[in-house]
């Protein structure tokens, strides 16, 4: 009787020190990766309710900066004001690449790297900018986002427009 009982508790000792299984610090498969996919078709059909469901209430998004993060409201009426422009507009599928990381404090931040494709209702010109994004994410939503990309391609367009409609 004592062998079995030492032998249990030898059991018990063993499965209670095992270290618990934690999550890969790098991945391209994810719950928040399918977020991020989501919110990109959400993004491309302009179902902005949609869109801002990826976002918490509080989140900050950084475009092209790194100090002043705006609304998602705020970026909302910017993303609006932009596609009003354009007749077709989105991401190539082809020229994605999202991952996962766990960093070393615990976070979990999803990379994005696209090419945005963009068709001008003024002029028919179509325009491809790489897009790259990186968000942070607490309880799956998005609290923090910073995307940079080259904006001057699109502004130039604009300005000739402008400048052609003026003459």
């Amino acid at each position: 009787m004592n062998r079995v009982l030492l032998l249990v508790s030898v059991f018990f000792v063993i499965i209670g020190c095992q270290k618990e299984a934690e999550p890969p610090r790098y991945t391209t498969s994810s719950a928040e990766i399918e977020k991020l996919k989501a919110s990109i078709e959400a993004y491309e059909n302009a179902d902005w309710e949609n869109w801002k469901l990826h976002y918490a209430d509080t989140a900050k998004i950084f475009q092209n900066q790194i100090s002043q993060g705006e609304t998602v409201d705020a970026i909302q009426k910017k993303h609006m004001n932009l596609i009003s422009k354009l007749s077709t507009y989105g991401f190539s599928r082809e020229q994605m690449v999202i991952e996962q990381i766990l960093d070393d404090e615990g976070r979990t931040w999803v990379n994005f790297w696209g090419l945005w494709r963009g068709t001008l209702n003024a002029n028919s010109k179509t325009l491809e900018i790489p897009v790259h994004l990186t968000m942070q994410f607490v309880d799956g939503k998005v609290v923090k986002e910073w995307g940079f990309w080259n904006f001057a391609p699109f502004q130039e367009e604009l300005n000739a427009i402008e400048m052609s409609e003026q003459q």
